[in-house]
């Protein structure tokens, strides 16, 4: 499958969100989830293989997706998810951000997570990490 986001135009469509409804027809005409691609089982066995690893004395977490999906496509789609709730949910936003402890810290492009990790960019690619829920 072959993804080109203008990212212009879909900033403008979430500018105009005005509900989750117009959110999932944003989400399908953009990033046409229901077509994202399924990894083959032998790689997902290896990803899941994987340890964990520490990075300036943090230990990060592999993260297995079963999508096949370019990380670009990906942090695009993730980024703009974050943007999309909390333009709609702007009180449950305010009340995420008070609870730092609920969130851990993911790189998409390494396809790793961490609990604690002080830092908004991986130290590894140096790319920003993004906000992944933690559970207990």
């Amino acid at each position: 499958m072959k993804w080109n986001i203008n990212e212009d135009a879909l900033n403008k469509r979430i500018d105009k969100l005005s509900s989750w409804d117009d959110w999932s027809i944003l989400e399908e005409e953009f990033f046409q989830l229901s077509n994202w691609p399924e990894k083959p089982l032998e790689i997902l066995e290896s990803e899941s293989a994987r340890s964990d690893v520490e990075i300036n004395g943090c230990w990060w977490k592999p993260v297995i997706d079963p999508l096949e999906v370019p990380p670009e496509i990906q942090y695009l789609y993730e980024k703009s998810r974050l943007r999309v709730f909390s333009k709609l949910e702007p009180e449950a936003a305010e009340n995420n951000s008070k609870h730092p402890e609920w969130y851990g810290k993911w790189c998409i492009y390494c396809e790793i997570w961490t609990e604690v990790y002080p830092e908004w960019n991986c130290p590894s690619c140096g790319k920003e990490v993004l906000p992944i829920v933690i559970n207990d």
